[in-house]
């Protein structure tokens, strides 16, 4: 899945199963004028995200570099998620992902969480 972003951040909705690992990988480019893509380096970034019950209500939960998010690929555009989520019920939350030092939206959107229906 990939991010193209300049100017807004992309849109998009997250399912979870609560009580799974969260697995996500996300490459972020940035997109000039032309249309042209260009990774966007995160390599000596902080990236974070936060997730809400309403749009602006309190943090129920943050992932951070490199924590719970991982910064890879040939030039750091690369992010990967990886935690097990249990700090959120069942229903619609919403979440915004950062790069702290540009203070700068990445993505944002609604994350979906649902039960588990067998215990595996």
């Amino acid at each position: 899945m990939n991010a193209y972003n300049n100017i807004k951040a992309e849109i998009g909705d997250i399912i979870i199963m609560i009580g799974e690992n969260f697995d996500l990988v996300l490459d972020i480019y940035s997109k000039d004028d032309n249309g042209v893509l260009t990774a966007y380096d995160l390599g000596s970034k902080t990236v974070r995200m936060e997730v809400r019950a309403t749009k602006t209500g309190a943090v129920l939960l943050t992932m951070v570099s490199p924590t719970n998010i991982t910064i890879s690929g040939d030039d750091n555009e690369r992010i990967t998620f990886s935690k097990t989520i249990t700090e959120l019920g069942e229903g619609t939350n919403y979440y915004d992902l950062q790069v702290d030092e540009d203070d700068y939206t990445i993505r944002a959107g609604r994350m979906i969480a649902k039960a588990q229906i067998t215990d595996d």
